[in-house]
């Protein structure tokens, strides 16, 4: 990585930083503009209790629903261990012992990894996380960049504060990662009040997975959860960094912060196109409707979701995999 990205990516992170978004989402940003900058296979913020060796997962990047299960239910001890003993930065590479042995075994195969400690006002709290799918070199020059991007996120932490919902776990939805309906619809009225202020843009999708139960009473509850994290991990990958997904049983809520029409329609397409990507077996009595729409200045947030579901009823009487503006 050259110093004008490096540059470029410090900018955004701080220019972030300085809107009214909550600390969750910056974080969500700046990893991701990480992960993207390093090419890394996963990034994380881990926060870790020294004092009774427990960690939670405040946000991730390239993790899936099961990785992130493997991950709580502690075959990484060894790291976390390691991490919350010397607080030093930690890098394994093919080469090392540690690799592969108990407390360092990871579900998803790793070539390289980098642990760095994250300090808050000279406490440590937690580590960010990085892993490589090939060897990297990670050398002086590329630990002290990636150092510096570790303290923005100290800093990124020390702005929300650790009793802020940046690490409530009750924001986010166990089964699939994504953001509760409680935490989304905070999130949509913050952006309707900036609307009303700036006039940005926001727009708001509505997805539902047409006869899931039918399909969980055919295939049981182990394959309708499999398809629920599936639809998800679509969802979001048809996400950008600042909007907000949520899951309510086999309904999903996007926000879609500064889209219009167009941008919202794209988002929507790709939805569909990538479920219809899924196993046949998986296809086999579901379909996705989807509808969208766009706040319009004084319309108020009521409005406008009772609009998106008007839209998404049109949809679904449209047949399978349809989606439906107003």
């Amino acid at each position: 990585m050259n110093t004008s990205r490096e540059l470029d990516l410090i900018r955004g992170i701080l220019k972030k930083v300085s809107t009214a978004l909550s600390s969750e989402k910056i974080l969500s940003f700046a990893l991701q503009g990480i992960k993207d900058s390093f090419h890394c296979l996963a990034t994380a913020i881990v926060l870790v209790d020294a004092r009774n060796r427990t960690f939670r997962v405040v946000t991730a990047k390239g993790w899936g629903y099961e990785f992130l299960k493997k991950f709580h239910a502690s075959p990484f001890h060894g790291l976390i261990e390691e991490m919350a003993n010397r607080w030093e930065p930690i890098l394994i590479d093919m080469h090392d012992d540690r690799k592969g042995s108990e407390g360092y075994t990871f579900q998803h195969d790793y070539s390289t990894l980098l642990a760095l400690p994250l300090i808050v006002r000279g406490k440590p709290v937690g580590l960010l996380y990085l892993s490589w799918g090939e060897a990297v070199d990670v050398d002086v020059e590329m630990r002290t960049i990636l150092t510096d991007m570790a303290g923005l996120c100290t800093l990124i932490l020390d702005q929300g504060s650790l009793d802020d919902k940046v690490i409530s776990m009750s924001n986010i939805d166990t089964l699939t990662g994504l953001y509760s309906y409680k935490f989304w619809h905070e999130e949509l009225h913050r952006e309707i009040t900036r609307a009303e202020k700036l006039g940005t843009h926001v727009a708001l999708m509505a997805v539902n997975l047409n006869r899931f139960k039918e399909f969980n009473a055919m295939n049981g509850h182990v394959k309708g959860d499999e398809l629920l994290v599936e639809v998800s991990e679509i969802i979001s990958g048809e996400m950008d960094k600042l909007d907000v997904p949520c899951r309510v049983g086999g309904r999903w809520h996007i926000l879609l912060a500064g889209q219009q029409e167009e941008g919202a329609r794209k988002v929507a397409d790709g939805i569909i196109r990538s479920f219809q990507e899924l196993s046949p077996e998986k296809r086999s009595i579901t379909n996705l409707s989807i509808g969208f729409s766009t706040y319009r200045l004084g319309e108020g947030e009521k409005t406008l979701i009772e609009r998106v579901d008007d839209a998404l009823h049109e949809a679904r009487r449209q047949g399978g995999d349809a989606c439906r503006a107003m």
